[in-house]
């Protein structure tokens, strides 16, 4: 079952183009203190952290991002040693070696979606912290595009009462949202990397005031007509599908 949530032409809304990149952070924590992280039009993210103290001896009691905390049995750092918390991966580690007898984990820590992530570190010492996760990046504004429409296709699961007349419940089992877009006005795109589509309406009769985001983005088919360079600017026809619309927070 499917249900056609928008239609532009290049007259309706403002389109962009973001990669999905790697990228870190770093930061230098003196006793305990908190880490905001901008994860604002993106999706949730497991995140790697790496820790290096810079005196004798640092202990370091837990980490939280608000939900979901990481405490410590033996915390203890020395000059230069390196912790590694890669949740996802699923590797915790000091210098190479395994510290997963040393954590209590009630989840994994992750950048919330759409939000600005406060992490908080209890810890005494000082602390050099490397976040390293991905994110969209390379925003490219999509000045030409002849149309633009997004479906959201439903798949239900339909269960029926053991031994009962009544009629079968449906429950949404999965929703993913299937884009094409022509006349495209871009030089970057591929198959094999994962995007965010964004777009901003203009029309009143469907005026947003606000941009959306299309997340997890995977472009199938990309078609090329009238020209011989694969490079060329203008892309005819792109298909693929997103996972989820979300709205951007201020």
């Amino acid at each position: 079952m499917f249900l056609i949530v928008d239609v532009f032409n290049s007259y309706d809304a403002t389109i962009g183009l973001s990669k999905l990149l790697p990228k870190e952070e770093t930061y230098e924590l003196s006793l305990a203190g908190n880490i905001d992280i901008d994860n604002r039009g993106n999706k949730e993210e497991l995140i790697r952290i790496e820790i290096i103290s810079n005196l004798d001896t640092t202990v370091i009691n837990s980490i939280s991002n608000g939900e979901i905390t990481i405490t410590f049995s033996s915390g203890s750092l020395s000059t230069s040693q390196l912790m590694v918390l890669d949740f996802k991966e699923q590797i915790y580690e000091i210098n190479g070696t395994s510290i997963i007898n040393n954590l209590t984990l009630d989840g994994l820590l992750a950048l919330k979606e759409n939000e600005i992530t406060t992490f908080n570190f209890d810890f005494t010492g000082h602390l050099d912290v490397k976040f390293i996760f991905e994110q969209y990046q390379e925003n490219e504004d999509l000045h030409y595009v002849e149309q633009f429409s997004i479906v959201e296709n439903k798949s239900y699961n339909e269960n029926k009462p053991y031994y009962s007349n009544k009629t079968k419940q449906r429950k949404v089992n999965n929703i993913k949202y299937d884009f094409s877009i022509s006349k495209l006005s871009t030089k970057w795109i591929d198959t094999n990397n994962e995007y965010r589509i964004s777009y901003y309406c203009h029309n009143e009769d469907i005026y947003y005031g606000e941009w959306k985001y299309l997340i997890g983005v995977i472009f199938d088919k990309v078609e090329q007509k009238a020209f011989n360079n694969p490079n060329d600017i203008f892309k005819d026809t792109i298909s693929g599908n997103g996972i989820k619309i979300i709205t951007r927070n201020y």
